[in-house]
This record gives C-alpha cells, sequence and structure tokens, in this order.
C-alpha cells in the first residue's frame, strides 16, 4: 500500500508500524538507516502487604485492567490493559500502589527520502505497548499522510493508536470467523468516528464466503477497496526493501489505494459542510 501511495505521487508520507507485538515492517525496513530510541514507562506496581482487598482500585480503573476477587482475595493487574491514568494510585487508601519506572522498549526512526519510517518493538520483559503506541502517535508527522499498520483486535494499544487516525481500513480474511472479527473492528471504528473500508485479503474468486462479505459490506453501506487474491507462497517468501525502488505486484493496490483515497476526500467534503 505504501509503494502505491509513493506511485501515486503522495508524498510526504509516513509509513508506520502500530502492530507492536508483531512489527513485520522492521522485517522490511532493509536499507533505511534506523535511529533507535529508548521508550521507558511507568506502571503501577501492587504491595501485596499493604493490601486489604477493598476493591476501590478495581472500581476505579476505567480500562478494566485491575480484577478484583474478594471470595478468594486477590488482585489481579493486566498491564495490557492498563493507560497509567493514576486513578488506582488515587483510589488506595494505604498507599498500596506505587509508580514503578521500567523500559517498554524501542521506537525507530528513518528516512525514504522525502518519506518516513517508524516502527516501535517492546523490551522483551515488557507486557505493555501502550507506552509505545503512545510514543508513535506522538512522532506521527502532522504534515504528510501516514499510512499505520495496526495488529488484529480491539484492545488498549489499537485503541490508543486509532484515536490518531483520520479513517480506518479493516483488512479481513475470508475465514469462518471474518463477521465477528468485522463486527468487532466496526464498533472500534465506530467509537472514534472514523470513516471505515474493507480490504479483503487472501481472496479465493467465487468463494461463498467472499460473497458474503461482499453482500454484507452492500447492507451495511460499508466502501469494499478491494480484494487481494490468494497468493501461496509463505509468509516472507520475496524479501522486499522498503529502500529499493520496486514495482508494485499487480493485486490491485493501486486501485485500493485510489479508493481510500477517495472515502478520504469524501470524508473531508463531510467534515467541512459539517464546519459550515
Amino acid at each position: 500500500m505504501f509503494r502505491a501511495a509513493v506511485s501515486a505521487g503522495i508524498a510526504p508520507l509516513t509509513l508506520a508500524c502500530f502492530d507492536i507485538d508483531k512489527p513485520d515492517l522492521l522485517h522490511w525496513a532493509g536499507k533505511i538507516n534506523l535511529t533507535a530510541e529508548e521508550i521507558r514507562s511507568s506502571l503501577p506496581v501492587f504491595d501485596g502487604s499493604k493490601c486489604n482487598y477493598c476493591g476501590a482500585c478495581s472500581a476505579s480503573c476505567k480500562e478494566n485492567a485491575i480484577q478484583f476477587n474478594r471470595f478468594v482475595p486477590s488482585v489481579t493487574h493486566i498491564v495490557s490493559r492498563c493507560s497509567v491514568c493514576g486513578n488506582c494510585l488515587k483510589a488506595c487508601s494505604r498507599n498500596g500502589i506505587q509508580l514503578r519506572d521500567k523500559p517498554a522498549g524501542r521506537v525507530y526512526s528513518g528516512r525514504l527520502g522525502a518519506n518516513c519510517f517508524l516502527a516501535a518493538e517492546p523490551d522483551k520483559n515488557s507486557r505493555s505497548g501502550f507506552q509505545l503506541v503512545k510514543a508513535l502517535t506522538e512522532r506521527l508527522d502532522a504534515e504528510s499522510t501516514c499510512i499505520c499498520d495496526f495488529g488484529p483486535g480491539d484492545d488498549l494499544q489499537v485503541s490508543a493508536g486509532l484515536a490518531a487516525m483520520d479513517l480506518a481500513v479493516i483488512l479481513i480474511v475470508p475465514g469462518n470467523t471474518w463477521r465477528k472479527e468485522l463486527e468487532t473492528m466496526q464498533a472500534l471504528a465506530g467509537k472514534f468516528a472514523l470513516p471505515l473500508g474493507i480490504v479483503v485479503n487472501k481472496a479465493i474468486a467465487d468463494a461463498d464466503v467472499l460473497n458474503e462479505i461482499k453482500a454484507y459490506c452492500a447492507f451495511e453501506s460499508i466502501p469494499l477497496h478491494g480484494i487481494i487474491p490468494f497468493r501461496k507462497e509463505p509468509e516472507f517468501a520475496v524479501d522486499y526493501d522498503l529502500a529499493d525502488n520496486q514495482p508494485i505486484a499487480s493485486s490491485g493496490f493501486q486501485e485500493i489505494w485510489e479508493n481510500i483515497l477517495l472515502l478520504a476526500e469524501k470524508n473531508m467534503v463531510i467534515q467541512n459542510e459539517n464546519l459550515t
């Protein structure tokens, strides 16, 4: 998709990997000269010796990141859900929760001519990517068109990244769970009022499930930007390099990018109309 945008003359561009748990774009970075920046995060640390299991910390957590069990007295902190809002510290009357500074991972940045490249990789001992996603959003170039790769799911990391986006394109693989996955991401995009489009990946022509997805898009009035056909090559079978000026594979990416631009332009018109 990035190559299609480059071919279309969109400049400047920022290509950013928000898939913290599986930063594939770092594999494709190739010859890009990357600068690494360490990101640290402050996470709540619970002192069990001070806890009287009142449940106040759990009740105050807006992200449901603290699970409290009063029947078998225990408090479990789910780091991957924690936004470090500080509510639990304020709620604890026994001063049993403190913030501790820990390494979260690294943010990599580089240049592709006039374009920017960003990616993040968590520290091996880190269980939270929220701070890395926050760091990525802070480093997006407001003057460029940003293409951001997100991982699957609707966790805090995805939500934190989507909050900085202008539109969402959901990549659907036509398997048995496509509808549930699509509805989940639909709801998340709706939470941030993002215009929504769909691209079908690894599609087999005339398959029943592909026709079901097309019918769903038509019924929900969701633009279907394009269909990427199924390929037998395993992941990373071809060693692309983002720094090389390679031609785009003829799999409809140019058309997909043009359709995304149309959605973006339509949304801009609607926003301008609302302002006036």
